[in-house]
């Protein structure tokens, strides 16, 4: 929790020295390795949260039906949790495809750059191409919206299949 209450933009004077040392600015890898670190609090959070709401009694009817501790994992918690572990990778697909502030800091050549910090290549300090601007925007929404769409269903389904009555 304590993670999750420092703002990003304090952590990037940091981080920039830190991928400096160890020689990882304009790295896939460095980059790669900066959106896992800021990930992971919330990940932790949110399985965290998925987990306790998979219901005692039907742990406890598990394992008055034969299961393991294994087994209950396997065959209850898990397709229980199956929201989460949707719901997870969407939400860090949608951070890195929309985080633009790490990427313009670390990576500065322009072949190494995320799309969303290469469409602020359409603004300039005294000239902006707003039409190409815009379009590109709407070209870098559509994938998110699509992958939204398609797994929509099953968010909502593993979210519902943990709710008692």
């Amino acid at each position: 929790m304590l993670a999750l209450s420092v703002p990003l933009v304090v952590t990037l004077i940091p981080t920039f020295e830190l991928l400096g040392k160890y020689r990882l600015l304009n790295s896939v890898l460095g980059i790669s390795l900066v959106y896992a670190a800021f990930m992971t609090p919330t990940i932790a959070l949110i399985m965290r949260s998925v987990f306790a709401a998979v219901p005692r009694e039907m742990l406890e009817a598990a394992k008055i039906d034969g299961c393991g501790e294994f087994a209950a994992l396997v065959r209850v918690v898990l397709p229980l949790s199956r929201g989460g572990f949707i719901s997870v990778p969407l939400l860090g697909i949608i951070f890195v495809w929309s985080e633009v502030q790490f990427a313009v800091v670390l990576l500065t050549r322009p072949q190494n750059r995320t799309l969303a910090a290469g469409l602020l290549s359409f603004q300039g300090q005294f000239v902006s191409n707003q039409g190409a601007f815009f379009a590109g925007l709407v070209i870098a929404t559509f994938p998110i919206v699509i992958l939204f769409l398609i797994f929509q269903r099953y968010v909502t389904r593993g979210i519902t299949l943990g709710a008692l009555k």
